[in-house]
């Protein structure tokens, strides 16, 4: 008990750097206990051996070193969640999110640039989303724009296909011709597309009658070009209102964003 009480000493002193109040009545207790029991009521103090110390001085300071690290390691933790917290708050507030935001390349987009839009179409904000249809990085994008959509409704997302590959084109004419001739079912077209239907392309593609148009054959020809325009060769790639999603951002993050304007240039 007296070791113990000696490691609090300690620990206030050069660990914490502070006095604890209730800790140090407790000590002066536990010492007072100890000086009476010596004046009155000697202790019987057995005859130990050298292994019998070694034992026990190693059982305290295992103890003692034991909840030393504990301490310490939960201390840091409870520092890291406290700077994590603050980090989140000061990252979720408009101002710093658009600081950042317009510190990040430009493309020039519009509505025109593609008409596969879905979300909010009278929002402000548009989220343009570069993706490649047979692309397992934009599969899981697609999920996180769903539930970002179901958490805040203040965005308008756009889509531009590209699968960087000819061989591929008919995948980006299918989903184009989903949305403009299947618009109510395109949700869930584009959602079982990313889902299944992309590594079956051609059964997939058979279980829906949808004809290629010279329509949709334009509509490719404009992602495309807007592509090549851009020189992008990546997938997925995430613009807010033609601004690249900062690195320390996730597209998760902008549910916090409820009333963002972003003036573009």
């Amino acid at each position: 008990m007296q070791i113990q009480s000696l490691w609090s000493f300690y620990y206030q002193k050069f660990k914490a750097k502070q006095w604890c109040p209730l800790c140090l009545i407790v000590q002066l207790v536990i010492w007072n206990q100890f000086f009476v029991n010596i004046g009155f009521n000697p202790i019987y103090i057995p005859s130990i051996n050298v292994l019998d110390i070694f034992i026990i001085v190693s059982m305290y300071l295992s103890f003692i070193l034991t909840i030393n690290l504990l301490v310490e390691n939960f201390s840091k933790s409870l520092n890291i969640e406290q700077v994590k917290q603050e980090i989140n708050s000061i990252k979720s507030t408009d101002e710093v999110f658009v600081a950042l935001l317009k510190k990040q390349p430009y493309y020039e987009v519009s509505r025109e640039t593609s008409q596969i839009l879905y979300g909010n179409p009278d929002a402000e904000n548009l989220i343009t989303v570069l993706t490649n249809p047979h692309c397992n990085p934009c599969a899981m994008m697609h999920k996180r724009i769903i539930k970002l959509l179901a958490d805040n409704n203040n965005f308008c997302v756009q889509y531009v296909f590209s699968a960087f590959d000819e061989s591929l084109e008919s995948s980006n004419h299918f989903l184009v011709s989903a949305y403009i001739n299947k618009h109510s079912e395109w949700e869930g077209i584009i959602n079982a597309w990313f889902e299944h239907g992309k590594y079956n392309k051609e059964f997939f593609l058979k279980s829906y009658d949808i004809n290629i148009t010279q329509e949709i054959i334009d509509e490719t020809k404009r992602h495309n070009e807007w592509i090549l325009k851009n020189n992008l060769m990546s997938t997925p790639l995430v613009l807010i209102n033609g601004y690249k999603l900062p690195d320390n951002y996730m597209v998760e993050d902008l549910k916090y964003f409820t009333d963002l304007v972003v003036d573009t240039k």
